[in-house]
């Protein structure tokens, strides 16, 4: 058994690793949404939990010359184990989220009742019904730092960081398959876009909560 292991061991078979575990519960909001989530103390050093995270956010918006209504789902489930290595509040948070995220946009035509791709310009009913997505792979993992946890309540605060890979974004004309320029246009556009996106592989979680231990 090397050092390591020993110390591990004797670690965890000191009186306040042998403390009376905590089951918690917590709710609060952050960068992932609304979220709610039960947490196990197994003892003064390790724990285990579990979260919910929720939220919609709308609004309207002009990416590369389209106007869009957006709509930001935010939906994902998260298994953790927190590492206490002082024994008391700060904790080191590491895990798997299932990444139920995504962006969903509607195309509006402009106030000439006009759509833009790749710099070509045609009538709404030329283009037919425009819609965007930007999807993520659904199972991502997670590594961050917190604060509390200890005691009976008292307020949580998380900093960290969901790795969610690349994102895959896709660009759709109902009319387009009609119209091989508008479709060259579109998939030009989609490509594009697809390249703006790209290096967005990880998603910040700054989160602020409040705990209650039972």
């Amino acid at each position: 058994m090397n050092k390591t292991m020993i110390f591990a061991a004797l670690l965890l078979a000191s009186p306040a690793a042998m403390a009376a575990p905590d089951i918690g519960v917590q709710a609060g909001a952050g960068t992932l949404g609304l979220n709610f989530g039960v947490n196990y103390r197994i003892n003064a050093f390790v724990g285990v939990g579990g979260a919910i995270n929720n939220y919609t956010y709308s609004r309207d918006s002009d990416y590369k010359g389209v106007n869009y209504s957006a709509d930001l789902h935010l939906s994902s489930q998260m298994l953790v184990l927190n590492l206490y290595p002082f024994g008391g509040s700060f904790h080191v948070t590491g895990g798997w989220m299932h990444n139920g995220n995504y962006f969903a946009l509607r195309g509006q035509p402009d106030a000439n009742g006009n759509y833009t791709f790749d710099g070509n310009t045609y009538s709404a009913s030329q283009v037919g019904t425009v819609s965007a997505r930007m999807d993520f792979k659904s199972s991502a993992t997670y590594l961050g730092i917190g604060w509390g946890g200890s005691g009976n309540w008292g307020l949580t605060f998380d900093l960290g960081v969901m790795r969610q890979g690349e994102p895959n974004f896709t660009l759709t004309a109902s009319a387009a398959a009609s119209n091989p320029q508008l479709a060259s246009d579109v998939a030009s556009q989609q490509a594009q876009s697809q390249d703006d996106v790209s290096s967005f592989t990880w998603y910040p979680q700054v989160k602020l909560g409040l705990y209650v231990n039972f």
